[in-house]
C-alpha cells in the first residue's frame, strides 16, 4: 500500500485493487478458519472430541478470527481513507 492510502488522499486504481484482492484473500481465510471451527463443534457435539479439546481449539480459532477480523477492518478503512470505494465513471 502506498502512503498515499494511509495519509486519506486519494488512491490510484491499481492500489484499490490490491486492498480489494487483501481483503478478499483475508474474508477467504476466515471463512475456512470458520469451516474448520463448524467441524470441530459437530465432533464435539456428536461426543468425537472432549470438551477440554474442543475448548483449547474455540479458543485458538476465537483469537484467529479476532486478528483476521482487525486486518480485514483495518484494510477496509484505508479503502475508504484512499477513496476505493467512491464512485467514479
Amino acid at each position: 500500500m502506498k502512503l498515499a492510502c494511509v495519509q486519506g488522499q486519494e488512491t490510484s486504481k491499481e492500489d484499490c485493487f490490491a486492498l480489494f484482492q487483501e481483503i478478499i484473500e483475508k474474508q477467504n481465510l476466515r471463512r475456512a478458519y470458520q469451516l474448520g471451527y463448524e467441524e470441530m463443534l459437530h465432533r464435539h457435539t456428536n461426543g468425537e472430541i472432549s470438551k477440554e479439546k474442543y475448548e483449547v481449539f474455540r479458543n485458538v480459532w476465537f483469537i484467529k478470527e479476532n486478528e483476521l477480523k482487525s486486518e480485514v477492518t483495518a484494510l477496509y478503512d484505508v479503502a475508504y481513507a484512499g477513496g476505493c470505494f467512491d464512485y467514479k465513471k
